[in-house]
């Protein structure tokens, strides 16, 4: 588990991000209101406005029936109720099953704007976490690959319970990519990701 810095050196937007990925406010929402104000296609993932009979024509003619979200710099999808921003995929668990997920939401194919059902699970913050794509800064192509430059072999590694264990030395990134895949599969389960 990663160790978080000290509160008083994050800046306000990352307190609430931390926040908003914890569910802390969304725990304080009713289900039943959520759902008499926003529609929950689980088959797209996409998140409407709801009629309110109650509200104003204004509000009505403006909002009822359009897409009640937006998409974060993060890329994950946000919605603004009573003022208060919730992640999407939060809103479309407790739409869909009647409560607010217990632990963190994993996106399966890994594309935080798609919300559709069958796209989301339950999963600690190991699982969620070994469920990411490669890194940008990777040069090898492959996930758990990387050049040893002593020696211009391929080296492979996995990282298991804030461990890393290092897999070999292959002649070739596509031999080093195989061993990663294989201990993926033994180490992460249904969880790892492998492109």
């Amino acid at each position: 588990m990663s160790v978080q810095p000290p509160r008083k050196s994050l800046t306000r937007n990352q307190r609430a991000e931390l926040f908003l990925e914890h569910g802390g406010i969304s725990k304080t929402i009713s289900i039943s209101e959520l759902r008499t104000r926003i529609a929950f296609d689980p088959a797209t993932g996409i998140l409407t406005w709801r009629f309110n009979p109650a509200g104003r024509a204004q509000w009505n003619g403006r909002f009822a029936g359009k897409r009640a979200s937006n998409v974060s710099s993060h890329g994950y999808v946000r919605v603004n109720f009573k003022r208060r921003l919730l992640y999407g995929h939060r809103v479309a668990w407790a739409i869909f099953y009647g409560e607010w997920p217990v632990l963190e939401i994993d996106h399966i194919n890994g594309c935080g704007t798609d919300n559709r059902i069958s796209n989301l699970r339950l999963a600690t913050r190991t699982q969620n976490v070994r469920n990411i794509r490669r890194s940008s800064a990777n040069k090898s192509g492959y996930k758990g690959v990387c050049l040893f430059r002593q020696t211009g072999r391929w080296a492979a590694a996995i990282s298991v319970n804030n461990k890393t264990i290092h897999l070999g030395f292959f002649s070739t990134k596509e031999a080093a990519y195989e061993a990663y895949c294989t201990a993926s599969q033994k180490y992460h389960g249904e969880f790892g990701r492998v492109e």
